[in-house]
């Protein structure tokens, strides 16, 4: 219906969203025939179900729906938030770190948004860094979003745009590069953290616990992920998304993770490579790449800026992201938006203004 009555953009040149749901399709077709076989059929529903959240890259008919998804966001999330902070204990996606830092998108695009709007996006995230700073993920995102905001606003367009082309190109090569390198055991990023003389205590929940700010939480995952790489099949092609991950490391000796297995690491790269192999891993940064690439060429930097996000997303999932959630979605069809492209930064202020008044 929404398409039917032109409320969906007309995007262009998606073949790499083809490509990118072939990979997933590949892989919940292989589960299928091989009967879920060693897998569970629990995480192959959860793992589908995911998928959806690509509609998202058709979510913005053009840039005041980007308005919408902020107000929205402002109404639902900030809330969320407080009350993940005042009612849960735990960790995982349900904490308020995790919880605040999809404003990181918005955070990264701050000055194109009225000022009390600015300050609802920074307060969610300090909020969230002031409950809980050992979550270094999000603490990693909300700095990063922010630094672009703030280069953004204190240089010139010309050398903005050197910035921009110059940090896309880095945002991409560092995942490969220190890949390869811990792969050949030549440098290991994670490793070499954690024995670095520089050390930060961040507090826990509510500042009842901690932990390092160099620990290494990473190698016994990637080491994990590998040992699930059995033969050249699963390498290519993966294991399907009901497979249930063998661990090997890291847990205790009797924990459930290591007698069941697990539904996905942490790392999101990860459970692609595990999931729907390297075809599903080159599937995802074309994906990314393609749409970051296109908005790079377009007329504002708005769009600029969202492509950093894209970018600096892709580098994450090397980190932390278990699936790729709407926000990517949401930033990857903003950047393959011709409407948002071909638009001014003067125009984007105006319109988005215009909708804040609302």
């Amino acid at each position: 219906m929404l398409h039917k009555y032109h409320y969906l953009p007309k995007l262009k040149r998606i073949g790499n969203v083809k490509f990118w749901i072939f990979a997933l399709m590949l892989g919940f077709l292989q589960s299928l025939l091989t009967g879920m076989a060693g897998g569970s059929f629990v995480a192959f529903l959860v793992a589908f179900f995911e998928t959806f959240n690509i509609l998202f890259v058709f979510s913005v008919l053009n840039v005041e729906y980007v308005g919408y998804f902020l107000k929205a966001f402002v109404r639902f999330f900030i809330p969320l938030g407080v009350f993940s902070a005042i009612f849960w204990d735990g960790y995982l996606s349900m904490d308020t770190p995790h919880v605040m830092v999809h404003f990181a998108m918005f955070a990264i695009t701050l000055f194109f948004y009225p000022k009390r709007y600015r300050y609802f996006i920074v307060g969610a995230l300090l909020f969230a860094l002031l409950i809980d700073s050992s979550v270094r993920s999000c603490l990693l995102s909300t700095a990063i979003a922010l630094f672009f905001a703030i280069i953004y606003k204190i240089v010139n367009h010309r050398l903005f745009g050197s910035i921009v082309r110059w940090s896309h190109a880095t945002l991409y090569m560092l995942p490969f590069l220190l890949s390869i390198l811990g792969f050949l055991g030549v440098f290991n990023v994670f490793q070499a953290m954690e024995e670095s003389d520089s050390n930060i205590e961040l507090g826990g929940k509510k500042g009842d616990a901690g932990r390092s700010s160099t620990v290494d939480s990473r190698t016994v995952v990637y080491a994990d992920a590998l040992m699930n790489i059995t033969d050249a099949k699963t390498l290519i092609l993966g294991h399907g998304p009901a497979y249930r991950i063998q661990t090997f490391v890291g847990f205790r000796e009797g924990a459930s993770e290591l007698l069941e297995g697990r539904g996905h690491m942490e790392s999101g790269i990860l459970n692609i490579l595990i999931f729907y192999g390297l075809l599903g891993c080159v599937a995802f940064f074309f994906l990314c790449h393609h749409a970051s690439s296109m908005a790079l060429k377009s007329n504002n930097s708005f769009v600029k800026l969202i492509a950093l996000f894209v970018a600096f997303k892709f580098l994450y999932s090397f980190i932390e992201d278990a699936s790729v959630n709407f926000m990517t979605y949401l930033a990857i069809g903003i950047c393959m938006n011709n409407n948002i492209r071909n638009l001014t930064d003067k125009e984007i202020k105006d319109k988005l203004t215009i909708i804040f008044k609302l």
